[in-house]
């Protein structure tokens, strides 16, 4: 899921029913502030019924950046606990990465950003350093542990160190956004880490990986807005490793309204969920070719592969934005909403 590699691993012991099904708060703040919790809940359900019904329980992992790039504690927390048992050659690194990494804890990735482009520069190198000097060693070693080790798997450390890593990278992004000196598609690097926390669990498991993320991280083109590529997503990434056992479901509405982030400083992530009236489906997009075929009122899922009889549409619906790509080479179905709304206990 979008869900932060190590918070993934706090939760994973309650989704399979230890402590209380109301500790879930406390268990996981991530799932409780965005609005996770009943989707948690169900499949705290599921999973402490499958014996009964001769199933097997779901296995859940986090596939993102600590608190979605707005703190470093939530990967740098295990990891700590895994270098002081396995490498405390990498301890004093790492304290010296804590000491200014625990200063940044946002909300969100727009919250943390503001307090990381405030450190003294010095500062930013000194973690910068610290985290690669981590990764690249977790990973460089990972060959030589064996998997009887106490603790967490060694390639879910390596995932957390690197998870670390890419945020310093993408608050750094972000600080570069403003002052001017930001490269293009930089947001890529975050995909491309998702991307590859995705594939570590295809090799982990033999069964299906089912991965939960918005449409422009899981489609397979580049993500382009009003004609500028901001991105390289993590679809576009596994499609090239995976080849055809990557398939991508995406979700859309048909609706004349659609819950949308809007920037808001006074939110504790930077930005509000708000309703926003949108405007009839363009004529090429996919949202219109549903209305002209009659269809938009009713749940549907469209096959949308190439020789399936779909129509060329160079549009598709994100929140209220419209993203610009061949849709049949985008995504291989698309799941339409007739009405959408906003999830009526989120926080902000």
């Amino acid at each position: 899921m979008e869900f932060g590699i190590g918070e993934g691993l706090a939760l994973l012991p309650w989704l399979n029913g230890a402590g209380a099904e109301e500790d879930l708060a406390a268990v996981s703040p991530a799932a409780a502030q965005w609005g996770a919790g009943d989707t948690m809940r169900w499949l705290r359900r599921y999973n402490t019924t499958a014996a009964g019904r001769g199933d097997s329980p779901l296995t859940f992992a986090g596939i993102d950046l600590p608190n979605a790039g707005g703190s470093f504690a939530p990967a740098l927390d295990p990891l700590e606990s895994y270098i002081s048992a396995q490498d405390p050659a990498l301890a004093p690194t790492l304290d010296s990465v804590r000491a200014i990494t625990d200063r940044i804890d946002g909300g969100s990735a727009l919250v943390a950003a503001q307090a990381w482009s405030q450190l003294e520069p010095a500062d930013r190198d000194v973690a910068v350093a610290g985290l690669a000097r981590i990764a690249l060693r977790t990973a460089a070693l990972q060959p030589h542990r064996e998997p009887s080790e106490p603790g967490f798997a060694h390639h879910t450390c390596s995932l957390l160190a690197q998870s670390a890593l890419t945020t310093a990278y993408m608050l750094q992004a972000a600080a570069d956004v403003v002052s001017g000196a930001s490269m293009e598609l930089d947001a890529s690097v975050r995909d491309l880490f998702m991307a590859q926390a995705v594939l570590t669990m295809t090799q982990e498991f033999d069964d299906k990986v089912v991965v939960l993320a918005h449409n422009n991280h899981v489609q397979k083109t580049p993500v382009v807005f009003g004609g500028r590529t901001y991105a390289l997503p993590m679809g576009s990434y596994l499609a090239r490793w995976l080849g055809g056992d990557y398939r991508v479901v995406a979700q859309t509405t048909t609706a004349d309204h659609v819950p949308d982030m809007l920037l808001d400083s006074a939110s504790p992530v930077g930005f509000r969920v708000a309703d926003v009236d949108l405007p009839s489906p363009a004529v090429g997009t996919f949202e219109g070719a549903l209305i002209a075929a009659g269809t938009s009122q009713r749940p549907s899922l469209t096959d949308t592969r190439p020789g399936r009889g779909m129509p060329t549409l160079l549009g598709i619906r994100s929140q209220a934005a419209i993203v610009d790509t061949d849709v049949s080479a985008a995504f291989d179905a698309v799941l339409n909403h007739p009405r959408v709304t906003k999830q009526a206990d989120l926080g902000f």
